[in-house]
């Protein structure tokens, strides 16, 4: 089965190391919230019809520096990468159901590529100094901090 699944680790792990010595609860706070920013950005970008994609976004925990942001809705990848014209091929007409009415037709036009999800990494990533910013603000004010 196609998922569309975004891995949030990589590159902050280099970060995760650096600050960590420093400020170890910090650290795994800033990429608890950057992953939740990500999670929200895409669910706020994703193309909506019914709205079950963008209900369908999943935030999982992998370790404390690493999260998975995933979506089991095949349609997505379509979405993204859109598809040409289909028409069909060993019967006369394409059958298919439409919020529970049955659809016959000679074709289905083009559908243009819908970047949603580079659109919701920017947003996300934008945030991310303030998410930073705010949390190694409030570690300084913890007690003992």
């Amino acid at each position: 089965m196609a998922a569309l699944r975004i891995s949030i680790s990589g590159n902050l792990t280099q970060l995760a190391f650096r600050v960590t010595r420093a400020l170890p609860h910090a650290t795994a706070e800033i990429v608890r919230r950057f992953a939740v920013e990500i999670w929200h950005s895409l669910v706020g970008e994703t193309p909506v019809l019914t709205g079950a994609a963008a209900r369908a976004w999943d935030l999982v925990r992998l370790s404390e520096f690493a999260w998975r942001v995933m979506n089991p809705k095949r349609y997505l990848l379509i979405v993204l990468s859109g598809r040409g014209v289909v028409v069909p091929v060993r019967a006369r007409a394409l059958h298919f159901y439409i919020e529970g009415r049955e659809i016959f037709c000679m074709r289905s036009k083009a559908v243009k590529p819908n970047p949603f999800v580079q659109r919701a990494m920017r947003k996300a990533k934008a945030q991310f100094p303030y998410i930073a910013k705010e949390v190694l603000k409030q570690e300084a004010i913890k007690p003992g901090g």
